[in-house]
């Protein structure tokens, strides 16, 4: 609720459930009266992402950006610790992301180019700033 309303992210609230088990991860959404999700299975030690790879460029986001509904945009700082990555052996998804991001962005998804699991920590998000045009 305060994403959609104070940084106008169009995000939905859906059913969850997750599990660790071992070395396997696994979120669950339900949607459109069915579970959907992934997993990852990896037999890692977590380290702190390499400079400039994949997992750096998508874990190490400084700043929030959102379109706002009258065509002008907001900038928000994301403060969190660097997370610590272990790259995925297995992955298997079963979910229906168009449904979720649409058509362009969501049969993208299904094949990523990099697969791994984040420890993640404490995240804290900023008071959006209008930028001027």
């Amino acid at each position: 609720l305060v994403a959609r309303i104070m940084y106008n992210e169009p995000y939905v609230s859906l059913p969850m459930r997750s599990s660790v088990r071992g070395g396997t991860v696994q979120h669950e959404w339900k949607r459109d009266g069915r579970w959907q999700g992934l997993s990852a299975t990896t037999a890692e030690t977590a380290a702190v992402p390499e400079a400039g790879s994949h997992e750096e460029f998508i874990t190490d986001h400084e700043w929030g950006y959102s379109r706002q509904r009258d065509g002008g945009t907001i900038e928000y700082r994301v403060q969190h610790d660097r997370w610590p990555v272990r790259r995925a052996t297995e992955l298997r998804i079963d979910a229906d992301f168009s449904s979720l991001y649409g058509s362009t962005l969501g049969p993208a998804l299904t094949k990523p180019l990099t697969r791994f699991i984040v420890d993640g920590s404490a995240v804290t998000v900023g008071t959006p700033v209008r930028l001027a045009l």
